[in-house]
This record gives structure tokens, C-alpha cells and sequence, in this order.
């Protein structure tokens, strides 16, 4: 990774946004980080959801879920000065990571990568780059003013 930009840590339902040049990283299991890039105005950002869907009315954290996550990262990345029409993905997580029979059954990461998948389709954004499903967490980085992404596999042991 080149360069000695600010930092942002995402954890599970936070949602950023950087015009300046940031390094924004996140790790995930199940979930599912989708993150965004205009390249003509060199703003990048990313989400961390845990689940498919839309909350119900009594979630604490909306940013939890796959719609809320992805509409608020579109329209900050908006704000910020992004047009939506030059909006590029790139997909990650969506692992299987229990193999116990009792939460393997639930298929968490497949329903979030399917949530993520169809919300990209439907707002007409194209998937530049992705790595998804396994069985390993993946440590995810962005660097948000060139869209670049680093990603390493996270083995137990």
C-alpha cells in the first residue's frame, strides 16, 4: 500500500465516505463489504453489512442490513460529489465460516451476497471486482482516491 493516508476502520454497520485519500479497511466473515469508486472524482467508499434485507422497526443499527447500508454508501458517495453514473463496485466476503450444522443451515453469507449482488443490478452499477463465498474471512483495504484494493485471506491457525 503506498502512501501515508488517514486511516478508517470499518466494524459491522458503518458506512464511509473519503474525497480526501484514506485507507479504509475492514474484515469480514458472513458479511459483506461493498465498496464504491468514482474514478473521474476520486472518491471512494465502502459499507459492512451482517445481513440481507432491510431491518425491522425495532434495530438499533439499520446500517446493519444490506439496503439501508448500500442506499446510505450511495448517497454519500453523492454528497460527496460522486455522479452515479461513474459509480464502480467491488464485492467482498460472504464467507460460510461455521461449520456447525445448527447456523450452516441460516446461509447467512449466501443471502448477503445475493442482497448485495441485486441491489448493485438494480441501481445499474457494475461489478469491477470481487472475492466471495469460502470458508476463510478475508481482511479487506481501500485505497479510497484510486479505487486499488488489497485483500488477504484470514486462515485459522
Amino acid at each position: 500500500m503506498a502512501g501515508d493516508f488517514p486511516r478508517k476502520f470499518l466494524l459491522p454497520g458503518d458506512v464511509y465516505v473519503a474525497k480526501e485519500p484514506t485507507h479504509i479497511s475492514t474484515v469480514l466473515g458472513s458479511c459483506v463489504g461493498i465498496l464504491l469508486y468514482d474514478a473521474a472524482a476520486g472518491i471512494g467508499g465502502m459499507n459492512h453489512f451482517l445481513m440481507d434485507g432491510a431491518p425491522g422497526s425495532s434495530d438499533v443499527n439499520p446500517l446493519r442490513y444490506a439496503e439501508p447500508a448500500f442506499e446510505t454508501l450511495v448517497a454519500r458517495m453523492i454528497i460527496a460529489g460522486a455522479r452515479e453514473r461513474n459509480l464502480v463496485a467491488k464485492v467482498f466476503g460472504g464467507a460460510q465460516l461455521s461449520p456447525r450444522p445448527t447456523l450452516a443451515h441460516l446461509r447467512i453469507g449466501e443471502r448477503n451476497i445475493a442482497a448485495a449482488r441485486e441491489l448493485l443490478r438494480e441501481q445499474g452499477i457494475t461489478v469491477k471486482a470481487s472475492a466471495l463465498g469460502g470458508t476463510v474471512g478475508r481482511k479487506v483495504i481501500m485505497e479510497s482516491h484510486t479505487g486499488n484494493v488489497w485483500v488477504k485471506e484470514l486462515r485459522s491457525g
